[in-house]
């Protein structure tokens, strides 16, 4: 479900291809798989999140818990190559402002 790669000391996390919905049937896993590398003071996450066409009010509620667990533990998370349709969900929800996203 996620691929993750180690690229000058930053871990970038992204979706495997068949994925494109972050959704209630796998947020438990993201949310698993994500808290694993928040429980590290100081690493940083990059979140990629291409292929990504739809995200669920569980998934932003999964993305709003880790980005607070992170800033707890000293971690930083960051969102990379959302889709505009997506990066328009990220401001129905007012979650645009909160995180630091990247342009495309």
């Amino acid at each position: 479900m996620l691929q993750i790669a180690k690229k000058e000391g930053n871990y970038i996390i992204s979706f495997k291809e068949e994925v494109n919905r972050f959704n209630l049937y796998i947020s438990d896993d993201v949310k698993d798989i994500l808290s694993k590398f928040i429980s590290q003071p100081g690493n940083k996450l990059i979140l990629d999140m291409e292929g990504i066409k739809f995200i669920d009010s569980t998934g932003f509620a999964v993305l709003l818990s880790v980005y607070n667990s992170a800033n707890e533990n000293n971690c930083t998370i960051e969102f990379q190559n959302i889709d505009p349709e997506v990066l328009e969900l990220f401001e129905v929800v007012k979650l645009k402002e909160k995180f630091k996203i990247y342009d495309n």
